[in-house]
């Protein structure tokens, strides 16, 4: 699947409610967003590392990131490398 850069329009905005959510399962392989969806968000339940793939295709960590934190960016798949737990993907739709 292609990696596109989305539009303001289609990526809605970061500080609206999210609309649609679910459970990050990453215990047997990566976590791969609904068929053409970017995240709009990342719920971080349990301390640790967390390892998604950008836009581009590039993987990218965020370190260290406490339980509670949530990280307002878009992706398609977090990386079953990430040591964070009980996440959850939100997204506009």
């Amino acid at each position: 699947m292609s990696l596109n850069r989305l539009t303001a329009q289609e990526a809605g905005n970061i500080q609206s409610p999210t609309r649609n959510f679910e459970s990050v399962d990453i215990s047997a392989a990566d976590y791969s967003a609904p068929s053409g969806q970017f995240t709009k968000a990342i719920y971080v339940g349990g301390y640790g590392d967390v390892t998604v793939t950008n836009q581009d295709g590039d993987e990218v960590t965020f370190y260290a990131c406490d339980a509670g934190t949530i990280l307002p960016i878009r992706t398609n798949t977090i990386k079953d490398t990430s040591t964070a737990t009980n996440m959850v993907a939100l997204y506009n739709e």
